[in-house]
């Protein structure tokens, strides 16, 4: 939750690549978590990086209709308000959370157990 709509860190890690990498597992249901985690963590940010990562997924995953799903939430939710909407639960300086928000994300996270 803390790298929601933030997709690279300040030292050079990034939660999409370890996502991306859990994103073909063998298990259907760590590869949907995985898929959708990736949304999450680009959402709203129009990320070139996940939006193409994602359209390879669709083309993978083309046959199974579940994690086909999965990866068109993941691309709405990268597209979302075409780069001016964020999901972040925390105001632009981090020093606030916004409950709602907070509340909405833990409800997601929730869902996809």
């Amino acid at each position: 939750m803390l790298a929601t709509s933030k997709p690279a860190n300040a030292n050079g890690t990034s939660v999409i690549d370890t996502l991306s990498k859990m994103t073909h597992d063998q298990d259907a249901e760590t590869a949907t978590n995985a898929i959708f985690a990736m949304g999450l963590c680009a959402g709203g940010t129009n990320n070139s990086k996940v939006a193409s990562t994602l359209r390879s997924l669709a083309t993978y995953y083309g046959k199974e209709p579940g994690l086909l799903f999965a990866v068109r939430i993941a691309q709405g939710l990268v597209h979302a308000g075409k780069g001016l909407v964020t999901l972040s639960p925390y105001h632009p300086d981090r020093s606030l959370p916004h409950p709602n928000a907070l509340a909405a994300l833990i409800a997601a996270c929730h869902i996809s157990l």
